[in-house]
């Protein structure tokens, strides 16, 4: 069931290419008419000394053989269904390999077991691209691949152009207009985030929010006492996540539900009028520690919402220490 006519010939019609082992020798078959996208069709070839013919569906037989081997055709040799691992003769038209899914093959009359192992990028049919995809945001279905919908400046297979992260790498936010949707009487934060290692990001003198294990944790205290919350969703290592951060207080992860629980007293009081540090933990002065101390977050971030502000840029922020591009 082809879902692309990249799968095709640019007209629509199936494709069988024949290449012999010890010839440049190569011979191109073409159904007899255009098949439709997104329905079944039955392709059957026969293969008899050096003629060859193919039938689609109810469509007529098409023939024609192979002339001046110089090798065996009882030599041992390979099939590829869907492509091919080499260079095809310059002389054939250049198409893409199949695009669509595959429900049954059969060889000489016995059926071939689809075994894991012998496939190269198969997924189940109908599976939906976009959700292996890992897209910083946005994603959308292209025929059966996925596509990330990028914003400038970013581009790339998966919007990779960002901030990089090296270990010993971090952010610091005092500009008072970032500190202004940290202070007020609500906080929304949003980090879209891949990691390489085990992660630590850090408001100066709380709340916390840290990735340990693959585990996201955050903890806060507004004058009453520390919650902590810990999602049940673990990080995936090199694949873009959102992870947020709601005040009284709720953590989320990409699309999961939601978790959340409530400050004891009264006090709503938040403590970060020194910064906010993102990248490596903090001493209780607000400065980074040493390095000897500690390994920070490896990996890229994306964007960082903070309130009604986006920051994708080093030079949007107060200080950025050995930060990179994106290329992982």
């Amino acid at each position: 069931r082809p879902c692309t006519s990249s799968s095709l010939a640019a007209s629509g019609e199936l494709l069988l290419s024949v290449k012999t082992d010890n010839s440049s020798l190569s011979l191109i078959f073409r159904s007899e008419l255009s098949v439709s996208l997104h329905q079944w069709h039955r392709a059957e070839i026969w293969c008899t000394g050096k003629g060859i013919l193919m039938k689609v569906d109810r469509q007529s037989w098409v023939e024609s053989q192979l002339i001046s081997i110089g090798s065996s055709l009882t030599e041992p040799g390979m099939l590829y269904i869907g492509g091919f691992d080499d260079r095809l003769a310059l002389h054939l038209p250049d198409i893409a390999g199949f695009h669509g899914c595959v429900k049954k093959i059969r060889v000489n009359g016995h059926s071939i077991l689809l075994r894991t192992g012998s496939d190269q990028s198969i997924r189940e049919c109908g599976a939906d691209p976009c959700a292996i995809a890992g897209c910083p945001q946005t994603c959308t279905s292209n025929n059966d691949d996925y596509l990330c919908l990028c914003e400038w400046p970013k581009y790339g297979r998966k919007c990779e152009i960002a901030m990089r992260f090296s270990g010993h790498s971090y952010l610091e936010l005092k500009k008072e207009e970032h500190m202004s949707q940290i202070t007020g009487d609500s906080l929304k934060m949003e980090i879209n985030l891949k990691i390489s290692n085990s992660t630590v990001f850090e408001y100066v003198t709380r709340p916390n929010l840290s990735i340990k294990d693959n585990t996201v944790q955050v903890m806060m205290n507004l004058g009453s006492g520390l919650v902590s919350l810990t999602h049940p969703t673990l990080l995936i290592a090199e694949r873009w996540t959102r992870v947020g951060v709601k005040r009284r207080l709720t953590l989320t992860i990409n699309d999961a539900t939601p978790i959340t629980t409530i400050s004891p007293g009264d006090s709503e009081q938040l403590n970060v009028y020194k910064g906010l540090y993102i990248g490596k933990e903090t001493s209780t002065g607000g400065m980074p520690h040493a390095t000897q101390d500690l390994d920070g977050f490896r990996g890229c971030i994306g964007f960082i919402n903070i309130g009604l502000i986006m920051i994708d840029h080093p030079e949007e922020v107060t200080s950025a220490i050995n930060i990179e591009d994106c290329d992982l």
